[in-house]
């Protein structure tokens, strides 16, 4: 795949928007190069719905969100930027829906396409399908990271199904405004906590590489080591009561539940992986609230950073202890390690160009975790019901090796993993329930009021 070419195309001044940040502009390459980070998502619904309406209300959101409609240029040596191209609808794709096994079907296709570029211009950043069934339904979004992270989905899905809502209530025209582009991460960093990020990644570095490799290196035995194919992704729900458990087991130990996700995930690892001692855990963090920013009052966009930090399962005392540590961890570094570094995309094209020649050690860590916490839902009055929501990004070529991701939703965890392995659906099913089991048994004894389930 091309990026960064010349275009052939004139381009009217008036539909260019900006120029990608840093962290746009490094998901732009990775998706180009390796295929890496194509964002997809399933909301599963219950309830009547209206499937024309759903679609209105999907050009809807996307008419008024410019980066949504938006394309990126390559052109030549300079920056990519953001540009339009007339007020295409969004593609939309009604499918057939027979089982649950479509949907995953369609989960799994979604996160190992990427966007493709044609003279240096990829056109489309967003489309989406939906799966109506008999009471039962989904939604399946694909979406470029450059424009959208976790969050960013958070707040889609909340204004499509906000917009979906007003049009069963009213069949007046509905023409949203137009919102403000929304401005780069990391222009809104200051340029002193960029600079000291810089410096740890250095410092992070020179530490592994004197350790014998570089951080995110699992050593994965046998055909593993030299996997390159599709990333594989399974999905987990856990009920109302267990979630109930263990959210109050993470209450009585001081804890939260990243933290103990991340626990649960990094002793899963261990177990089903063989690793070395050592595990690299990369976390990723909203920026919004770090910078003022409320969330949703922008557009959909890209704002979330992560941080890395490593950790050996083996040597804690007992799992608890390993959520604790975990995010003691991550709040010493939070300061000075969770914002990009300056020249973050140079640097992280020169090192993972490198160590993506070696396989084994091209990949940004060990393990990836990203927990949205509690999804937002819409009133009791609406006649369509959000159930489940999972998310996956694609980890192919540069990733991480296991990622994690969580999202809280009518008060069931929702857990989704990612794996790349030759027999990576297996390795997948095994992690997620040796995830589960983990939660489930450290927060066994834990006495909570019955849920009443519906």
């Amino acid at each position: 795949m091309v990026m960064f070419r010349n275009s052939k195309n004139i381009m009217p001044s008036s539909g260019r928007l900006r120029p990608l940040g840093d962290l746009e502009s490094f998901f732009a390459w990775a998706n180009a190069e390796f295929g890496a980070f194509t964002i997809s998502a399933v909301v599963r619904l219950s309830g009547y719905l209206d499937v024309e309406k759903l679609r209105r209300a999907v050009t809807n959101v996307v008419a008024a969100d410019q980066l949504l409609s938006s394309s990126i240029v390559a052109s030549g040596s300079r920056t990519p930027c953001f540009q339009q191209f007339g007020n295409s609808p969004p593609k939309v794709d009604v499918l057939l829906r027979r089982s649950d096994a479509d949907w995953q079907a369609v989960l799994q296709e979604n996160v190992n396409r990427p966007f493709t570029y044609v003279d240096g211009i990829c056109r489309s950043l967003f489309d989406m399908a939906i799966l109506p069934g008999i009471g039962q339904h989904e939604l399946v979004f694909r979406i470029h990271h450059s424009i959208c992270d976790g969050k960013g989905l958070v707040t889609l899905l909340d204004r499509i199904m906000g917009d979906y809502d007003r049009q069963q209530k009213s069949s007046a025209d509905y023409h949203p405004a137009a919102l403000e582009v929304a401005k780069p991460v990391c222009g809104r960093i200051g340029n002193r906590h960029r600079l000291a990020a810089t410096m740890q990644l250095l410092r992070s570095t020179a530490v592994d590489a004197l350790r014998g490799g570089a951080t995110g290196a699992l050593k994965c035995q046998g055909p593993e080591a030299d996997y390159e194919g599709p990333t594989v992704v399974t999905c987990l729900s856990m009920t109302e009561q267990e979630t109930a458990v263990f959210l109050k087991a993470c209450r009585l130990h001081q804890t939260t539940v990243n933290a103990a996700i991340a626990a649960a995930s990094l002793q899963a690892a261990a177990e089903t992986w063989h690793p070395p001692e050592k595990l690299s855990i990369q976390t990723n963090l909203d920026l919004r609230p770090r910078l003022g920013i409320l969330s949703g009052v922008e557009t959909v966009s890209m704002s979330s950073f992560w941080l890395s930090t490593r950790h050996a399962p083996g040597r804690a005392n007992s799992f608890w202890d390993l959520a604790r540590e975990y995010r003691h961890e991550v709040s010493t570094k939070l300061q000075s390690s969770a914002v990009p570094p300056l020249g973050f995309t140079l640097l992280a094209k020169r090192f993972l160009r490198l160590s993506a020649r070696s396989k084994q050690r091209g990949r940004t860590s060990d393990l990836m975790l990203s927990n949205l916490g509690v999804i937002p839902v819409q009133s009791a009055e609406s006649a369509l019901r959000v159930d489940e929501f999972y998310f996956a990004t694609s980890q192919s070529g540069i990733g991480s090796r296991i990622g994690v991701t969580a999202a809280t939703v009518q008060s069931k965890l929702c857990l989704t993993c990612l794996t790349l392995a030759p027999d990576a659906q297996t390795k997948g099913q095994m992690f997620l329930s040796d995830l589960q089991r983990r939660l489930l048994r450290e927060s066994a004894g834990v006495e909570v009021p019955s849920v009443a389930l519906g």
